[in-house]
């Protein structure tokens, strides 16, 4: 049986930027037959609000769950050149090199033996945020064959029908704002996505519910793109689509 008693309880509340921080620490002494005097800290949840919706987080990635989804709806495989132009920090082109290093993207169930073998993909990581680059540099940097890109999402420096897929995480707008209204952004994005595929390419991003009702009615602004399918995925309080 274990006997369970506070010994203290300590609380801060603090403010930054409006929202409420929350530190509140309790030492519990668990007393066992073999185990006497050890100390458990407990951390206790006082707001609804999830990490990804406050403003004073500022490096909350994509879970992997979601990453790896992404990723296998892409149909990468060994020696595919993939794009993220929103990248962030990197987390969806890092869970594609994974993938490949660990031989899912070829259908074999066993680790690879070594792990230093190269990562046979060429990515390309893009992003309007120089600071947030730096993440992705950061991340990215163990992986091999990664260029690192500054530029706008509707204006990539890449040469047409040079990519064999583009994967993307597009601002829901709740945490992470854009200068443009999102329906022209979301639409330039897809556009300039289509230049740089090579035909029969896929493209896979992830959009909010909102958004992708708007590309079902709109996905007609850029011919030759087809609506293949979507996935229903939740982000916490927050329901998305991966769309294909």
């Amino acid at each position: 049986m274990i006997y369970a008693a506070v010994e203290n309880r300590q609380s801060t509340f603090t403010y930054l930027n409006s929202e409420p921080i929350f530190l509140l620490a309790i030492t519990i002494s668990l007393h066992l037959a073999f185990l006497i005097n050890s100390n458990i800290l407990k951390g206790a949840s006082l707001t609804d609000k999830p990490l990804s919706l406050r403003p004073y987080m500022s490096h909350i990635t994509l879970r992997s769950t979601i990453c790896h989804i992404i990723v296998k709806a892409s149909k990468i495989m060994q020696g595919f050149t993939i794009l993220d132009p929103m990248c962030g920090s990197g987390s969806i082109l890092l869970e594609a090199a994974m993938c490949i290093k660990w031989g899912e993207i070829r259908g074999r169930e066993e680790v690879l033996v070594t792990e230093k073998l190269p990562v046979e993909l060429n990515i390309i990581a893009c992003d309007i945020d120089s600071n947030t680059l730096l993440s992705a540099q950061c991340n990215l940097r163990e992986i091999g064959q990664a260029s690192i890109i500054l530029s706008d999402t509707s204006s990539i420096p890449l040469l047409s029908n040079s990519v064999d897929a583009v994967i993307c995480d597009f601002p829901f707008g709740q945490k992470h704002t854009t200068s443009k209204p999102y329906q022209s952004l979301l639409i330039k994005m897809i556009r300039e996505s289509k230049r740089v595929l090579r035909p029969s390419s896929r493209l896979v991003i992830l959009v909010s519910t909102v958004q992708h009702i708007f590309l079902k009615n709109n996905i007609h602004q850029v011919p030759g793109i087809e609506l293949l399918d979507n996935y229903p995925v939740s982000l916490g309080l927050t329901p998305a689509i991966v769309m294909f």
